[in-house]
């Protein structure tokens, strides 16, 4: 009996079906309908909260953190983790304030910006590719040497432009009428990365590396390829949002990254994508950045400190966890299905 192997030309690599990547409605009626439940709580208890202004602000907020989720969501779905994300956007932000004090064009600015971000993206994917490195340990180190890079070429100190330009302003306080610039951008890098996990054979072979990188290298699937490219995505994702952080505040901004690499994490995790890989949608992880966004929109509103807002995400992460696993959530879609039901008879 022979065995037919697939390779990569074939287009056909085996893992999930299309269920596991988009899932049917009731799936996604968990992951949807807890945030939308939450507008509605927060439109009740918080008056200011559904005010046109307001909203545009919410879509403002969401835009860097879901740039960063994109890229994130592709490394977790192959069962890796990204923590440089926040220092590769500082540093693509301070690369982006550098050349516009020059004289490079926007264009070609945005663009370094983002090949910073997709070179320290390829130094993280050789280095648990090739070097074998555990993606923990490896962006850990990446996430110390972006951050010290950040600092040494900025001189501590952000670097302030204030060169006019259409593009810098539609990627900072620009936007199409009164839809800001940035959730334009945020919509889509959503979309072409939904696009691409679902309908390219390369989104096929993310699934099926996250569900078994053995069963994907006995199909002909290049796994090493794969990681390496992800890692590569999510960098370059993080070079974009720094430019767009960059193109806000008119400054490239060392310290810029923050907890972005947490909050990134907390929105994939909050989406419903397994940690362990092979199980999610990017449309969770969108819904995870939002959620995250109107929660820090709302503690703003209340007049809650910063400080206090850390530990609220911190514990919004942690019930997030509690509701990806398996039991919870099937308690969660037996009572909203059944809320459901009830409302339509």
């Amino acid at each position: 009996m022979s065995t037919a192997v697939l390779t990569e030309g074939d287009g056909e690599a085996p893992g999930p079906d299309r269920r596991s990547r988009s899932g049917p409605l009731v799936r996604m009626v968990p992951r949807i309908g807890l945030p939308v439940l939450l507008v509605v709580l927060l439109g009740v208890l918080v008056p200011d909260f559904l005010s046109v202004g307001n909203l545009l602000n919410v879509l403002q907020q969401v835009s860097i953190i879901g740039v960063v989720s994109v890229g994130m969501a592709f490394v977790v779905l192959t069962g890796g983790i990204d923590l440089s994300v926040g220092s590769i956007l500082a540093v693509s932000g301070v690369v982006f304030g550098i050349t516009m004090l020059g004289d490079v064009p926007a264009p070609l600015a945005l663009l370094m910006a983002v090949l910073v971000g997709g070179l320290f993206g390829l130094v993280n994917g050789v280095g648990v590719t090739v070097l074998g490195i555990q993606p923990f340990v490896m962006t850990l180190a990446t996430l110390a040497i972006g951050g010290g890079l950040a600092l040494t070429i900025s001189g501590g100190s952000g670097v302030v432009f204030t060169r006019e330009n259409a593009l810098v302003d539609f990627f900072g306080i620009g936007g199409i009428g009164a839809v800001p610039g940035q959730f334009v951008v945020f919509a889509a890098t959503a979309l072409i990365g939904w696009l691409t996990l679902t309908y390219l054979p390369f989104g096929r072979y993310i699934y099926a590396v996250g569900g078994s990188r053995e069963a994907a290298r006995l199909s002909g699937i290049r796994v090493k390829r794969v990681l390496l490219a992800v890692y590569v995505i999510a960098g370059a994702c993080a070079g974009l949002a720094g430019m767009m952080t960059a193109s806000l505040v008119q400054s490239g901004e060392p310290t810029a990254g923050g907890l972005t690499n947490l909050q990134a994490i907390a929105a994939v995790v909050i989406g419903g994508i397994s940690l362990f890989g092979g199980r999610g949608s990017l449309l969770g992880a969108v819904v995870g950045a939002f959620v995250l966004a109107v929660i820090a929109n709302v503690l703003v509103l209340l007049g809650i400190s910063p400080y206090q807002a850390q530990i609220v995400q911190g514990v919004v992460i942690i019930a997030a966890v509690l509701i990806a696993s398996g039991e919870i959530r099937s308690v969660l879609a037996t009572v909203l299905r059944r809320a459901t039901a009830g409302a339509l008879r």
